[in-house]
């Protein structure tokens, strides 16, 4: 959490040591430090954490406490969407550790609903013992090796139906004793976590299990918000797995793609809120980055299923003020697995929220589901595993290199109170180009926390129902042109090919802004040239580099001339247009050109020096003819292989899909 810069105004996240932030850029500035430009990062520490590790932990999924199970995925409806309301109602098992590791008792009481759960080492219950008594042998072990699984099911009025009772070997996950069969009972919540269930309502079919996290100095009605906040968190990151899961149900990037931008609906098939979109969060959509959100949130349920991370028993805290860390913040989660909510998070939410009693729980709730997110990993390809965190160092303007230093949180007091994870989803520089903020995102708790608890919070309310949201019947093709969102231009005498449509249509970039010409489908089946601005989605035809402006639609291709990200390439889905030279031109020839005179011949364009190409060139390069960079004319000497020496294409600088072919000259092969 952050500490207090002015009144009233507290951060709502656990916060995270400043470090070097944009991915995009090798070289990383430390805290307090000028950057590339001399701009100054922060040196205001917003709390004491200790450093990132320089290596990840080795447990990265933490298993279960009890095997996992294929739980209902929430029902499935026709064309690949999931049902969150699904039908009918389920019952829910939790489990608590019987003693704590230095209680030696042999025999221990738990209150369950109306009835006393005895687990004892002793062979019987005591003669003449109450129907509201039901005894647990515990074998062997002593009883703090133990757990108390409690299968509940609520009534519409909010009564708890007491359905069994399972005595677990916490190391194993073995069942040792049971008890079911308690009709007679009239049931009531009693415990903390019975409150926090009822006050849940009515469990959805298909809810997984899970241990409760270890209750430390939480008593009254706090106890009673905690777990009913670490209940909110279970519910609404399995939510979060249901949608990923659909996600990956499509076989085609393309299909994801579309998911992945879509919202869901309401009851009545109304699409909600564009913050039911993963797009909303994370930006545009590419495989790579679907999969690190889907393994964090599974990532993210195991342990709060297992309330354990790294082998460490998750403990969810109540200290005093200035106990524990718990002064001027909300709430930290510094070491691993000890969660403590602060008294600031009661005081700053009154003030906050004094007559908004659902304002004051749904930021509660946020507050402690953000801290749970902290000591997670992520894998992004190119820079390794990074821990999830709040604190980064930004770079923005046209070169990447201006520094900004802060916390992505999402924040009530904020308007609106999402635009900072917002920020990480949507920055592109004059050149759209995203330094680095795609990959922020994705490291960011409340991108992942923020998304979660909305889409957790609408189920939970009803007002979520299905999602995604259908795709609206195929549009008819515009009657505009060269704007986005309308048609294509013909090719001029001095026009080029652009996008992925066909050879003679291209998109004017108005006011300097680039634009390409998409291929869209309409009328069902007919497809046409639809002119896309790259600064809204970068997608085929559009510049891009892996590092500093990945594609959203595709993969890049080029952008690997000279050496890996050494250059920039353009997007495209699939085997690229006959078009594109799949070169950077410009930096392989210094001073070269992408001559589009081959597709005369059906051939792939291909890069020559400046001022070269034509039908001359194209009639050299037809067969086995190349233009020699030096004398800027047509030759037949070998371009690469054993008639030049043995040298290859890489080492003349080509993308990796380059072949010395059979004439020897270097030819694009993707």
């Amino acid at each position: 959490m952050a500490k207090r810069a002015l009144p009233l105004v507290l951060l709502t996240a656990a916060c995270a040591a400043t470090v070097g932030g944009d991915e995009s850029i090798d070289h990383e500035p430390a805290d307090g430090h000028a950057g590339a430009l001399g701009v100054t990062s922060s040196s205001a520490k917003v709390c004491t954490e200790a450093p990132e590790p320089s290596t990840a932990p080795n447990d990265f999924a933490p298993t279960t406490t009890e095997p996992p199970v294929t739980f209902p995925r929430g029902g499935w409806l026709p064309g690949g969407a999931v049902a969150f309301q699904a039908p009918g109602s389920g019952s829910l098992r939790t489990s608590l550790r019987v003693a704590a590791p230095n209680d030696t008792r042999p025999v221990i009481d738990l209150p369950r609903g109306p009835l006393t759960v005895r687990v004892s080492t002793q062979a019987a219950s005591p003669a003449g013992a109450p129907k509201t008594l039901v005894q647990l042998r515990a074998p062997g072990l002593p009883l703090s090796r133990y757990l108390l699984a409690t299968s509940y099911s609520v009534k519409s009025d909010g009564a708890l139906d007491l359905e069994r009772v399972d005595l677990i070997e916490a190391a194993t996950g073995a069942v040792h004793d049971s008890a079911g069969g308690f009709d007679d009972f009239a049931p009531w919540p009693l415990s903390c976590e019975e409150k926090a269930i009822a006050r849940f309502g009515p469990i959805p079919a298909g809810m997984p299990s899970f241990k409760w996290p270890e209750n430390d100095f939480c008593s009254g009605e706090k106890c009673v918000q905690t777990r009913f906040a670490y209940l909110q968190a279970v519910h609404a990151t399995w939510r979060m797995t249901q949608m990923m899961d659909i996600i990956a149900s499509y076989p085609y990037s393309a299909q994801r793609s579309w998911a992945w931008g879509r919202s869901g609906t309401d009851q009545l098939g109304d699409p909600v809120t564009e913050r039911t979109s993963p797009q909303y969060w994370f930006g545009g959509y590419t495989d790579e980055r679907f999969a690190v959100v889907r393994e964090l949130y599974q990532d993210h349920l195991n342990v709060l299923r297992a309330a354990e991370m790294d082998g460490i028993d998750l403990h969810l805290r109540c200290p005093g003020s200035g106990q524990h860390g718990c002064l001027g913040t909300n709430a930290h989660h510094v070491v691993k697995g000890y969660v403590n909510i602060c008294p600031e998070s009661w005081s700053d939410l009154d003030a906050a929220f004094p007559a908004n009693a659902e304002q004051w729980l749904t930021w509660f709730d946020h507050i402690v589901g953000h801290e749970l997110y902290h000591h997670h990993w992520v894998h992004i390809d190119g820079l390794g595993w990074k821990m999830v965190r709040d604190t980064f160092t930004h770079r923005h303007n046209a070169t990447c290199t201006s520094l900004a230093t802060g916390q992505d949180y999402s924040y009530w007091g904020y308007s609106p109170y999402d635009k900072l994870p917002r920020h990480l989803a949507t920055y592109n520089n004059s050149d759209g180009e995203t330094c680095g903020h795609r990959n922020v995102a994705l490291r960011n708790v409340d991108s992942y926390n923020t998304f979660a608890r909305i889409v957790g919070f609408m189920v939970w309310k009803k007002q979520l129902w299905h999602w995604p949201e259908p795709a609206p019947p195929t549009p008819q093709p515009p009657s505009c042109h060269s704007d986005p969102g309308c048609l294509c231009d013909p090719t001029g005498p001095h026009d080029l090919p652009d996008g992925d449509y066909r050879d003679d249509r291209f998109c004017p970039d108005l006011d300097g802004t680039p634009s390409v010409c998409v291929e869209t489908t309409v009328n069902a089946s007919s497809t046409v040239g639809i002119c896309r601005r790259c600064a809204d989605v970068r997608g085929p035809g559009c510049a891009c580099n892996d590092l500093e402006a990945p594609c959203d639609v595709g993969s890049c291709w080029g952008d690997d001339t000279g050496g890996l990200n050494s250059s920039w390439g353009e997007c495209y889905v699939g085997t690229p247009p006959l078009w594109s030279c799949l070169a950077d031109c410009d930096a392989l020839l210094n001073h070269g050109e992408c001559m589009q005179e081959m597709l005369a011949f059906a051939q792939r364009a291909v890069c020559v020096p400046e001022g070269t190409a034509g039908p001359d060139a194209a009639n050299c390069q037809q067969f086995t003819g190349h233009i020699d960079p030096n004398t800027l004319a047509c030759t037949d000497d070998p371009q690469c292989g054993p008639g030049a020496g043995g040298v290859t294409c890489a080492q003349l600088g080509y993308p990796p899909y380059f072949v010395c072919d059979a004439s020897q000259r270097c030819i694009a092969d993707p």
